[in-house]
């Protein structure tokens, strides 16, 4: 009787949790990340994912992502995200920063910012320091040549030189929509 109710309460508090949009500032937690988001080690920080974009001079790769999600967003992290040289390219090259579009709080709050709709399949989007697109915004960017192209376009726009190993990738998969 004692573990049915202290489960009830936990089940109670995580649903208020997840209902009013409680988050996490620093990052995901690696090892209970959801198969959405791939493998990347996603920030959660928005303000300071620009402090750092500015700091280091990289742009912010910002994922605008369905968690729990459907199979196709979850396929988009198995496939795509959790690509070996995706998930380099987003690290080295960008600052990550993970959006949830199905929660509230600060993460509809950016939702609104960016006019990004809720409950939709993932979105990725380019941003310089200041917040501003660096190249326009795109859905249905599902595939892994698409989303080489993608963070190979991002690179060009910001100034910034795109890796051999990306470009091959972007290249391989050119006829990915």
């Amino acid at each position: 009787m004692y573990r049915s109710c202290i489960t009830f309460v936990f089940i109670i508090f995580a649903g208020l949790a997840f209902m009013i949009g409680i988050e996490y500032s620093e990052a995901v937690d690696a090892d209970s990340q959801p198969i959405e988001i791939g493998l990347v080690h996603w920030g959660r920080n928005f303000e300071e994912a620009f402090e750092r974009s500015r700091r280091e001079g990289r742009p912010v790769l910002a994922l605008f992502q369905e968690v729990p999600g459907c199979s196709g967003t979850q396929q988009f992290g198995k496939d795509v995200l959790s690509h070996p040289r995706i998930v380099e390219a987003i690290e080295n090259e960008f600052i990550p920063v993970l959006i949830y579009n199905n929660r509230g709080g600060r993460d509809a709050e950016i939702l609104a910012q960016y006019n990004e709709p809720a409950w939709n399949y993932q979105v990725i989007r380019f941003l310089d320091s200041s917040g501003n697109d660096i190249i326009p915004r795109k859905d249905r960017i599902w595939t892994l040549g698409a989303v080489a192209g993608r963070l190979s376009d991002a690179l060009r726009a910001a100034g910034r030189n795109v890796p051999l190993y990306l470009q091959g990738l972007a290249i391989e998969g050119a006829g990915d929509t």
